[in-house]
Parts: structure tokens; sequence; C-alpha cells
């Protein structure tokens, strides 16, 4: 009798795909089929644990849910059960299929934690018996594929990690169930609507930089200073410099009080003093000079935090495009190693790789990035690389993103085209000597005492930088003679203001989240922080700044992420109920530090779970007992009189109430927060909006306008009735009407862009609505569509699934 064949599984249908072409096992149906083996795949997280006591009938029967409720807190399971995910179903019914027809198991889910986590729900769930064996898999070539079943390994060596893959797993179900419920049921308390409040352990502080940020700059007060530039004259020509130093009465060498330098002026009349100097005819400036040589070594490979921050700053692409480039290259096209990774050291055994992937570039082959004679150059350096490269000790469960053997047979589409040039740039150069810079400083001192800086700096040698598209270029100061004196040619007084810090863009915050062990006083767990990466992993925190997009928390303004008032107010009541373990990154280096000892056997999960149930537990209590019009803040005081009394109207944590009579109106109305300048008009009898950002029970964006009825009760006015109230001749044309056999125009109304013939019963019914799958369109956008029933593609789409698309 023949033995069972083996079924292995995957965490993606592509993988799978590229396993079963790498074994030459043909494809039968759903799945790979071919003597020794079966080949199939997940989708991802196919299995999801859950509450079995949420499924109760007599949990669920009570005011439609009780999860919104403080009855049903906390939630505590004893066991957590598994289930199929809404779209796993299928997949599981078939994965189970194939079980039934196999001797043993592989599992080849993606190489980590996340990745045992999905194999381990799978099994678990089907109650798979065979013996298993783990399919570690680094690179997705061929070659590479071969060679990794050639060394299948125990699968009992990754019980640790699945123990702390699991932990971690239900530990952010416990305290993020716990805490978003508690939070919803505390805001929503009396208030007769409904405004969904999401926490947890990572988005929240990371929310927690974007809203103190956003607080300094709306704190910050300018204030003046001033620049002084001057151009000087030499025999060999012109350079500018600015005021950096006054030497005061004794003079001397410029570079002996180089500490001092500076380059604002705070004193105006100090800048009125120094523009008045050089005004004078026929000032001369003794000048001073050091140079020095400075080495500027190669940077390190690339991660996925590294890469994504540089395709941010280089292409102003957002980390979610970034990881989904880099995928794409890995999975689709095979030419670069595993994306997902937090290493940026390669393993030691790697330089034979490495030199045959420099050699497949310096061939060239028609290629376009200009990257043979680097490659040639780096590939004779493979030896000088040592541990500034290769590094068992600092590769994790990946090692750095690097590109495959294989180069592109076509075109790729534009932003893998650009992602794919970086990995390719950085992986030269890291081979590369370092640049050779010489650095120039010529401090030119007037009257004596008045020093202006300039500064030069020469490449002698581009080492590394030959592999960058985009180098600085030299700056160069004229020569200077001997004794020779400078003359002041020309001056200029500036007057500026300080600004604000910088709003973080996805490169600044994927930095900050990296680096939060630097806001951790406790050096213990901000060493753990530290070595485990900070908040979040290269892999989710593209997703964690989606997900307080997504939620109404932060707003991108073109590169810039802004924090909303929801947020603001979010880390408001979190400070006020003084559960700090949400609001700053300890609570991440501290679970990391446990689950990383957990991975290593050091810890057992059972007294880190238990620790996390307490947390949990304090949370729902806190929040039972707590008065969140109490909650501390920066409130306002409306402008506008009370529309009831004409008394003074004050801002609270969740409402805008009349110190006189009482009257209020919530300050949350269809889970959109009303900002001050708003409840002012509105108090005023104004209609607002109409806004798009509304959300229902179930997150779906709506559009709506907000209204004051008599009663004092604030109304929502929706896209219909909006419409009905619409007067066809006070609305602008945009286009023909595009229906056949229309010759009516298109008008751009409140909420759509509609036939001007389909106002009071009409003869057309065309109409557009303005928002389409949570994106506003523009008038310019839609423009084409009318002319040519077809616009260009536009960005911003967002699906059911939150996830973004283009159409």
């Amino acid at each position: 009798m023949a033995p069972l064949p083996t079924l292995v599984i995957a965490e993606k249908p592509s993988v799978a795909q590229d396993i079963a072409r790498a074994l030459g096992i043909p494809r039968k149906g759903e799945h790979f089929e071919g003597g020794e083996w079966l080949i199939t795949s997940a989708v991802g997280h196919l299995v999801e644990i859950y509450d079995p006591a949420a499924e109760t009938e007599d949990y669920k029967k009570v005011k439609g849910h009780r999860r919104w409720s403080f009855e049903s807190l906390p939630m505590l399971p004893p066991r957590f059960a598994l289930r199929p995910s809404k779209d796993g179903a299928a997949r599981v019914r078939l994965i189970a299929k194939l079980a039934k027809k196999a001797g043993a198991v592989v599992n080849a889910c993606d190489a980590g934690r996340e990745g045992e986590l999905i194999f381990h729900y799978i099994a678990s769930y089907l109650g798979l018996e065979q013996p298993v064996r783990r399919l570690w898999l680094q690179s997705m070539t061929p070659d590479a594929i071969r060679t990794a079943f050639d060394d299948l390994r125990a699968h009992g060596d990754f019980a640790n990690l699945c123990s702390a893959a699991i932990a971690r797993n239900e530990a952010d179900w416990l305290v993020g169930i716990n805490a978003t419920q508690a939070l919803t049921a505390l805001n929503n308390k009396d208030a007769g609507g409904f405004n969904l409040t999401n926490a947890g352990r990572v988005q929240t502080p990371t929310l927690a930089l974007l809203v103190e940020r956003e607080a300094k700059r709306q704190a910050h007060v300018p204030e003046p200073y001033w620049h002084h530039d001057a151009v000087f004259g030499l025999a060999a020509g012109e350079y500018a410099a600015r005021w950096s130093c006054d030497l005061g009465p004794e003079g001397g060498d410029p570079f002996a009080k180089r500490s001092s330098w500076q380059q604002r002026i705070k004193d105006e009349a100090k800048a009125k003093e120094l523009e008045a100097l050089l005004k004078a005819e026929g000032i001369e400036g003794e000048v001073f000079e050091q140079s020095k040589e400075r080495r500027i070594g190669a940077p390190k490979l690339f991660d996925l935090n590294a890469l994504q921050r540089e395709a941010n700053s280089m292409h102003s692409l957002p980390a979610r495009r970034t990881l989904a480039a880099a995928q794409a290259l890995y999975e689709r096209h095979k030419l670069i190693t595993y994306p997902r990774t937090e290493s940026r050291y390669l393993p030691a055994d790697y330089a034979k790789v490495c030199g045959d992937i420099l050699t497949e570039l310096g061939g060239g082959g028609g290629q376009p990035w200009s990257l043979e004679a680097p490659a040639r150059a780096a590939a004779g350096r493979l030896d000088a690389a040592g541990k500034a490269i290769f590094d068992d000790a600092k590769v994790t469960d990946h090692f750095a993103i690097i590109p495959t053997e294989r180069l592109p047979g076509r075109e790729l589409p534009e932003v893998e085209a650009k992602v794919y040039e970086l990995i390719l740039r950085r992986f030269v150069a890291a081979f590369l000597p370092p640049a050779v810079v010489k650095e120039t400083a010529r401090a030119t001192v007037v009257d004596g005492r008045q020093v202006y800086v300039a500064n030069g700096r020469v490449i002698v040698d581009p080492g590394w930088q030959v592999a960058n598209r985009q180098r600085k270029e030299d700056s160069v100061l004229p020569p200077l003679e001997t004794g020779e004196k400078a003359k002041v040619l020309e001056a200029e007084l500036l007057a500026k203001e300080t600004t604000p810090p910088a709003r973080y863009d996805d490169a600044s915050l994927l930095g900050a989240m990296q680096g939060a062990a630097k806001m951790v006083e406790d050096s213990e767990i901000a060493n753990a922080l530290s070595e485990t990466g900070g908040l979040g992993t290269p892999a989710t925190r593209a997703g964690i700044i989606e997900h307080l997009i997504l939620y109404g928390y932060v707003v991108r303004n073109g590169k810039e992420l802004v924090p909303t008032l929801k947020a603001f107010s979010l880390l408001e009541i979190l400070r006020g109920m003084e559960i700090v373990e949400l609001v700053q990154p300890n609570l991440t280096g501290e679970w990391e530090r446990r689950l990383r000892r957990i991975e290593e056997g050091a810890e057992g999960a059972g007294p880190f779970m238990e620790d996390i149930r307490g947390l949990a537990t304090r949370i729902c209590d806190v929040a039972k007992v707590y008065d969140p019009d109490a909650t501390p803040g920066d409130y306002v005081d409306l402008k506008t009189p009370c529309p009831k009394c004409g008394g003074a109207v004050k801002e609270q944590y969740r409402r805008y109430r009349c110190a006189g009579c009482g009257f209020y109106v919530w300050k949350t109305i269809g889970g959109r927060e009303l900002a001050p300048a708003e409840a002012e008009e509105l108090f005023a009898g104004a209609r607002v909006g109409p806004f798009a950002d509304f959300r229902s029970r179930r997150g779906l964006p709506f559009t709506a306008c907000i209204e004051l009825l008599e009663s004092g009760k604030a109304n929502l006015l929706f896209e219909s009735d909006l419409e009905d109230e619409e007067d066809p001749a006070e609305l602008r044309a945009l286009a023909p009407c595009p229906k056949e056999g229309c010759d009516g125009e298109i008008l751009v109304g409140a909420s759509s862009f509609r036939c001007a013939k389909s106002f009071n019963g009409g003869s057309c019914d065309f109409k557009l609505g303005k928002t389409i799958c949570r994106k506003e369109l523009a008038t310019d956008e839609v423009k084409p569509l009318f002319a040519s029933r077809r616009s260009a593609l536009l960005e911003g789409f967002v699906s059911k699934r939150g996830k973004p698309f283009k159409a």
C-alpha cells in the first residue's frame, strides 16, 4: 500500500502556487496534487477566536445587543473558542477535505509569529492529528523553496513561538474588546446616540503621538527672530554667509567659540545694529577657515520600517502602499526577499547568494537603473563586508530585504517599480566603500567681532553614493589667498517667526513608533521596547495608521497626518480615567519583553495572561463608575449665546451646555464630533454641513447636515432631505447630462451631481452621489466622466472591509 501524501498548508494562494511550481506539482481544481504532495493554502487568518458566551441568545437579546452596555463587561472568557472567519469557511472546508487524505502535514505559513498563529488555529479547529513539520522560507525563488523543503524542521521547535503568538492574540482581544466596549458604553451613557470609541494597546499610544504633536502646534506662540545674510567678495569669486556669533570686544579666533555659533538673532536692536554696520562703505572682513575630510559609511540594508520611511520621503508613498508594493514584489514577481522583516542584516552564509545577485545586476541586460558599474564594484567587495552586512546575531525570523537573482522580465507598475528601485540601489550601495567628503567652514569676522559663516562641501570620493540616483551637489567656496580680506558686497536683514513643530507624516510617524522607547522613563521597559522595535512591528505599523484613519481619529492632509477632535476626546477621557497604560508606549514594551521571554522559553504564557485579564477588568471597573462630564480638558466658552435663555454656553467633554438654564447639545452626533465653531453656527440658528464623515452603528460613512429644532434637539438632515430643498436655479452647471437623449445640464448639488431635468418630477433621473466608497468626488475628477463616460484613475476609495483601493 502506497504511503499517504503530505499536506502542505501555505499562508496565501500565491505562496502555495510557488511551492507547487518549485516541486513540479500540477494543479487539481482548487489545490495542487501529485506524487507525495497535496498543496493548499489559507487566505490569511481563516480561523479566529471568540467568546462562546457572547454567542448565546441571552447575551444578544437585551437592547438589540448587550455588548455596547456595561452589563456584559468585563468579557473574560475562561477559554476561547475557534470559528472560521466571515470569508474563510469554504477554504477551511477544503483544507479539512484534503487533510483526510494526508498522512503528514507541513506548516508552510509565513516564517514568524503570525504565520505560526494562522497555522495553529487551522490545525486546532480541524483537530489535525498527523505529524507536522515546519517549512521556514526566507525567499520565494524556486531554488530557495527546494532548499527549504530539504531542511524541514521539527514542529516542536516552534512551540514557544506558537505560545507567544497565541498569548499576544488573546491579550490584544481582551484589552481591545474590553477597552473599546467600556469606552463606547461610557461615551454613550445617557447620550441617546451612538459613538463607537476604539482603543487598543498599540493604536492608542500611536494616536497619542499625533495628538501631543498637534497640541504643541496649537499652543505655539510665534516669536520673532532675524537672519542677517551677506555676500562677500574675494579675488576668486563670491560667497554667501550668515551671521552666527558676536565674539565680544576681545575678538579672537571664531573657531575657538564654535560651540556658541547660531543663526537666529532674537534681539531686534542687535539685528538693526548689524544691518547698519554692513551698509557702510568699504567694509571688509578677516577670513578664517577650517577644512576636514569626513567618511560617510554606506547605509544599512532595508527592513520594512526603513523601506517605508524612505519611500515616503523620496516618493510620498503612504506606508500601506509601500507594504502592498513590497508584498507584490515578493509574492507575485519574486523580485525581493520576504518584506515583513525587522532585521537589517543577512545570514553569514549568504555571501555567495549576494555575489550571484550582484553579478546578475552587473550584467546589465537593458535594465533602466544604470547600476552595472556600481554592481560590479560591489561584487568585488564581498569579503570586505563583514558584520556590517552579514551577522547571524542580528538576523531575527527574517533577514533584510534584498533583491533576488531574478530581474524583471517586463515593466513593473509604477509604485512597485519605485519601491523595487529603492531596494536595488540600497543593496548595491551597502557593499560599496564609504563616501569621502571634504567639508569647509569659513568664518568671516567683520568689525573684529561679528562672525558670518559659510559652509562648503566637496565630494572627494563618492563611494557608495554612486548607487544613488539623487546625490547632493558640491557646494564650492571660492579659494582664499593668503592674508586676503573679504569685501562686503551686499547684505540683507530677514525678519522671521518661529514655527510650530511639523505634523507627522508616514515617514516621521513610523520613525516615532519605532523609537518609542525614547519616551519611556523606566530604563528596563525602555530597553525592552527598544529591543523589540517600538510600537507595533514593521508588518503592522502601516495597518495601524490606516486603522486610525478608518475610524475617524486621523485624516490625511497631503502628506500630513492630522488628528481629529475625536482623537483629542479619546486621549482626554483616558487620562481622566487614569488608564495611562493605553496612552503611553510602556504597555507594549512590557508586553513585548514578556512575549520574547515566552518565545525563548524563559516564562510561561499563564502568568502573562493573568496580568492581561487583570488590566481588562480594571479598565471596565473604572469605566462603570467614571463620570465622563467630569473629564478635565482645555474647553472653550462659545461666542454664541444659548438659544433658549441667552446665557453663556460652555464646552464640556460630551456636550455644549448652557451655564444658566442647563440646555445642551451632544458634541458627538452620528459618530462625528461637533467642533466649537460649528456649534456656534448651530446655536446662532444656522444649518451646518453637509459633512461626509458621519458614521452609522455599522461604521459606514454617510453625508448629512445638522440643524437645531425648536425643541432644542440637534437633528440630522440626510441627502434626500437636502436634495428636496435644493433650487436648481441656484446651483452651478458643470457639464452636459451624459444620459442618452437628454439635453439637460449636470448641476453641482449639496450631496450629488444631478441633471437639471431631474428636479420636480422632471424627465431625467440621472444622479451621481458625491461620496462613493468613502471618497468625496471633486468636480474636476468627475467632469471627464460626464464628457467621455470614463474618469482618470482615482485614489482614496475604501472598501467595506476598510481597504483602500483605486478605481
